[in-house]
């Protein structure tokens, strides 16, 4: 979930086998896993052109680029341009949750374990399987760097397992490590109300949910 993002990598930023890659000769070959996304690309992102940006995103991906497989997960997790699709974004993070030698590789990795633990916390689609053991290993590797996003995670997965108490115990040391966040890291207001809103949930003995009704809401990973 939430907007559950790491404002360092703009992520908030979960396993299944990895992504078959499929290349298109000389072109796919072209395009190497560790390298940044080009400029073109992350301008288009940035300025929010999801689907002007989608096609150079789906071949960087599919030629097995990290940051690509990355991105383009989130478009499946957000329903930005393309369906809502949990399953799809799983297939898409476990891929990039494989290390690269892209500088960030490290964030990119633990970026995309908090996510596929996220999905398998919350994730509510008809043809989904969630696995919680996935869901409390990965969300406890993102959450020992202490960010409160990836406690956000972790206090998820905890509700769906029925450990409300300490859930609502997590997602108040989350909500409070958010709120004193200063400078460029300070959390947006809409970002804090999530995470009150699922403490609230928590408190009531409930599991934080996400689906294409709330798509949007829950997307944190692109700007």
């Amino acid at each position: 979930m939430s907007q559950r993002l790491d404002p360092s990598l703009l992520t908030r930023s979960l396993a299944v086998l990895m992504l078959g890659i499929f290349t298109c000769g000389p072109v796919a070959a072209q395009i190497s896993r560790s390298e940044p996304l080009p400029d073109s690309i992350t301008a288009q992102l940035n300025k929010r052109q999801y689907t002007k940006a989608y096609p150079e995103l789906v071949r960087y991906a599919d030629a097995g680029n990290h940051e690509a497989q990355f991105t383009l997960a989130n478009y499946h997790v957000c329903a930005r341009g393309v369906p809502f699709d949990c399953n799809k974004a799983l297939e898409l993070f476990a891929a990039a949750a494989l290390p690269s030698n892209n500088p960030n590789s490290q964030e990119i990795v633990l970026s995309a374990k908090n996510e596929i633990a996220w999905i398998h916390a919350a994730c509510e689609q008809a043809d989904f399987h969630r696995d919680l053991t996935v869901a409390l290993e990965y969300a406890q590797e993102a959450a020992q760097d202490g960010s409160p996003f990836h406690q956000d995670t972790l206090a998820a997965a905890l509700a769906r397992l029925g450990r409300f108490t300490e859930a609502a115990q997590l997602q108040q040391q989350a909500l409070d490590g958010l709120q004193a966040l200063e400078g460029e890291d300070k959390a947006p207001t809409y970002v804090v109300r999530e995470f009150r809103s699922r403490l609230k949930l928590y408190k009531a003995n409930r599991p934080a949910r996400f689906g294409k009704w709330n798509a949007e809401a829950n997307c944190n990973a692109l700007p």
